[in-house]
Parts: structure tokens; sequence; C-alpha cells
């Protein structure tokens, strides 16, 4: 079994890492405290990138990434620390609204939705 990424998945996981890049700690601090938590152009990019339609299917309107294709993102994302909430408000959203007419502006990153999972005040209640 070969377990090597190809040409064109080691292009897309430069991208991201690209993308992901090490944001300081000062400047993560300040994000997070921010009414939302995360910066909207860089949502903005993601969906540029393709990384919040990855995860819905073709017939959805999403690219149909592979479970390999959202590990690499997820490794580039977390190996850098970037503060982006990708799996509530990108990858869940986009499974869970497959069908729905919001999904477009989802994938979009007109639109944010969430998977309120992990909310302030109420994590592990």
């Amino acid at each position: 079994m070969n377990f090597d990424l190809s040409e064109e998945q080691e292009m897309f996981c430069a991208s991201v890492e690209r993308f992901a890049a090490p944001i300081d700690v000062e400047a993560r601090r300040k994000l997070r405290a921010s009414p939302t938590g995360y910066d909207k152009e860089r949502w903005q990019t993601l969906a540029e990138l393709g990384l919040i339609a990855l995860a819905a299917s073709e017939e959805a309107g999403g690219m149909g990434g592979s479970p390999v294709d959202l590990a690499l993102v997820h490794e580039a994302i977390g190996k850098a620390n970037a503060p982006d909430p990708l799996l509530e408000h990108g990858v869940l959203p986009a499974l869970l609204l497959k069908g729905h007419d919001a999904l477009e502006s989802v994938l979009s990153g007109e639109s944010i939705a969430s998977f309120a999972w992990a909310e302030r005040a109420r994590r592990h209640s």
C-alpha cells in the first residue's frame, strides 16, 4: 500500500500551509478576544481556497474532498496553530446543510454557519 501523497496533494498542502502560516501570540489573543473570535478576511480566504467547500460533495456544490484531503488541511492548520474555526464553521455545517438552500452561501464564505458545540461558558456542560 502506497501512503505517499500525489503531486496534486503536495501542492494543495503547500498552499494551505502558506495560508495558515503561524500568527504571533499577541495577534492570536486579540483575535480570540474579538466578538467573533476569528478574522472575516481570513475566513473569506479560506472559502476562496476551497477549504470550506472541500467537505461538501460535488452534487451539493462542494469539492467532494476525501477524508485524506480533509486530514491534510487540518494537519496543516493544526501545525501552524491557526486560529481559524474550520471544523465548527466550515466542515460540519457543510456536511449538515446538504440539500439546504443555505449551503451555497456557506461554501462561498458569504454566510457563516456554526455547529454550536464549543460556545463560551458552555464548554463541557
